[in-house]
């Protein structure tokens, strides 16, 4: 319910002295400077008070006006007040025959042009009861001096618009300050153009978006009474009311109303009620090291009192709906839609009685800024990685099927997150992983990214981040690409270390490399002893005695065959199948030497070579 039970307006046109207009009068012709009086009638001289017809206020002795004449810095003119005539003196420059006037002296700051000038409203105002501080209604008023000396009628006009506060009696000298804040300026410096008829005012500066009213001077608190604060005329979008009492406590009502905009206007704001800001807390609710949500208590202002709740994020959406209940009210991680809060701003929008059976509905604003725990789980995996059983089961036959240079599996997973936040539609896990430079977004609880291929063997590093409400956590995952499986129908130079006779020759239709007096090799990578099996098909052609054939995996031979055939002919020895070895980190290469042998007494050896048809080199 709006706080402000009826809001009117109550033409304002304060005139400092006479509801008519006021008179100015040249005394004495002087070629430098001339004396200028402005003279009003008032009935009684005070100024401090509203009248009864809620119009009019009255000067008071002392009061200083500042007067420009467009030639020097504003003129100081004193109020003396004498059976009824307020009278101003002063002296200005005859040059310009026109003039401002303005209320009060101190708060009038400099001169832009000749209908142009500077006002400071303060932000801090002294509360008069009944009434406003004597310097806090800006005035201004235009004049011009008429050549045959007689009196130059001039009108002051308001500048600000004023807003009534009403103080009853169960809420008296409870007070210690009360504050206006406002989506907009409303105090500071203020520019007034006077060049129309009217004069228009611009807030100069943006800063002061809250007037604080402090009590009467000599008292500490708000008696029971109507007050007012003079504000900008500037058209106001909703406003909060808060209140101090004499222990610290700060009570607050709100309104959305759009009011205001026009000089010299009361609006009424209604009758204050010191009811206290609902208690809020919130916390995050973990089981077994599982984030489960947020839960949120509101503990009512007034606990004997039936009263409703709802909370809204800033984006507007409501979070939480909280039924009609007494005392405590808890929303927790229970609830489907919005289980968890993200930090940020919330508000409560709540409804109850006030022990007087005043209906009230108010908001109050909360931060979360409690950060969520939760861990982020890297995956990747190579052959190796189901050979060693890395993270993984071990197992064989998979690091045997997945291709040599390829890390495949690749996922990052959000650990410590319940499913029914992760799985929300309005939550959000970003993604981000430093092997390819791409970003997913997902609501999911994981993320898998495509497979990567690698061009050389060693040992890789693939990262990840996740995000989850403002939160990132990072993960990693060594993956080793060994080279195997590997498998060559022949083998290529490209591939192996060496220099033979002939790569890929083909004899009678079987391709193969053709090695004479040489050893070929190629290596591999390993991070740890890691067990083999090499298939090779291969064939000692036009056998020379003694000519020995060997295969050999991690510095170990594994398979030999020495020929003691005749020397010459066309006979050839078949060897092939599985050979076990072992590669270790320090020597993971599978090499193949063919020596010639004895050529025995015709000195012939025809061309002796060992054809080599394939080499498999697989996990064991």
């Amino acid at each position: 319910m709006n706080i402000i039970r009826f809001l009117h307006l109550i033409l304002f046109g304060i005139l400092f002295g006479l509801t008519s207009c006021q008179e100015t009068m040249l005394l004495s012709p002087q070629e430098e400077e001339m004396a200028l009086e402005i003279v009003t009638d008032t009935k009684q001289p005070t100024r401090t008070a509203l009248m009864d017809d809620g119009k009019s206020v009255l000067w008071e002795q002392g009061d200083a006006i500042a007067v420009y004449d467009y030639v020097a810095t504003k003129r100081k003119f004193i109020a003396e007040i004498n059976e009824g005539t307020t009278r101003f003196k002063g002296n200005i420059t005859p040059k310009h025959s026109d003039f401002l006037a303005v209320y009060p002296f101190n708060l009038a700051e400099e001169e832009l042009s000749t209908q142009k000038i500077v006002m400071t409203l303060p932000s801090e105002q002294i509360a008069a009861n009944g009434g406003f501080s004597s310097n806090t209604n800006l005035s201004i008023a235009k004049g011009e001096r008429n050549i045959d000396g007689s009196p130059s009628q001039v009108r002051f006009r308001n500048i600000c618009q004023l807003f009534k506060l009403n103080v009853p009696s169960y809420i008296a000298n409870r007070m210690t300050k009360v504050v206006l804040s406002t989506s907009k300026a409303i105090a500071g410096k203020l520019l007034i153009d006077y060049s129309g008829a009217n004069p228009t005012v611009t807030v100069d500066n943006q800063e002061n978006l809250s007037i604080t009213l402090l009590p009467p001077t000599g008292s500490s608190t708000f008696a029971e009474g109507t007050y007012y604060i003079a504000l900008a005329p500037v058209m106001i979008e909703g406003f909060t009311l808060s209140m101090t009492d004499t222990n610290g406590k700060t009570y607050s009502q709100q309104s959305k109303a759009m009011f205001g905009g026009t000089s010299g206007v009361i609006y009424n704001l209604g009758t204050l009620d010191m009811v206290e800001q609902p208690t809020i807390t919130s916390q995050h609710v973990y089981s077994s090291g599982i984030l489960q949500g947020t839960e949120v208590s509101l503990t009512a202002p007034v606990p004997d009192s039936e009263w409703s709740a709802t909370i809204t994020n800033a984006a507007g959406k409501t979070v939480r709906t909280l039924s009609k209940g007494n005392g405590t009210l808890r929303s927790g991680a229970s609830d489907a839609s919005w289980p968890y809060l993200p930090k940020g701003a919330y508000t409560v929008n709540y409804t109850f009685l006030t022990a007087n059976g005043k209906e009230i509905s108010s908001s109050v604003s909360f931060q979360i800024t409690e950060n969520p725990v939760f861990g982020l789980a890297q995956q990747a995996a190579s052959s190796y990685t189901y050979y060693a059983g890395d993270g993984v089961e071990k197992n064989i036959v998979r690091a045997n099927a997945t291709e040599a240079f390829t890390v495949t599996a690749i996922s990052s997973a959000v650990t410590g997150i319940s499913a029914a936040i992760l799985n929300n539609a309005n939550y959000t896990v970003s993604y981000t992983n430093d092997f390819g430079g791409s970003v997913k977004a997902s609501s999911n609880s994981s993320v898998t990214y495509n497979d990567k291929k690698y061009s050389a063997t060693g040992a890789y590093t693939l990262g990840a981040t996740a995000t989850f409400d403002g939160v990132t956590r990072s993960a990693s995952k060594s993956v080793h690409i060994t080279g195997l499986p590997y498998s060559a129908k022949p083998p290529t130079d490209a591939e192996w270390d060496g220099s033979v006779n002939n790569w890929n020759y083909t004899n009678y239709n079987h391709p193969g490399v053709r090695l004479h007096n040489h050893t070929i090799s190629k290596t591999f990578y390993v991070p740890g002893n890691t067990d083999i099996t090499v298939y090779h098909d291969v064939d000692i052609h036009t056998c020379t005695r003694g000519t020995t054939y060997t295969l050999s995996a991690g510095g170990e031979t594994i398979f030999q065959e020495e020929e003691s055939g005749r020397a010459g002919g066309n006979e050839c020895h078949n060897h092939s199948g599985n050979i076990p070895g072992r590669f270790t980190p320090s020597n993971a290469t599978i090499s193949i030497d063919n020596s010639y042998g004895n050529m025995g007494s015709s000195g012939l050896f025809y061309g002796t070579h060992l054809l080599i048809r394939e080499i498999t080199v697989k996990y064991r």
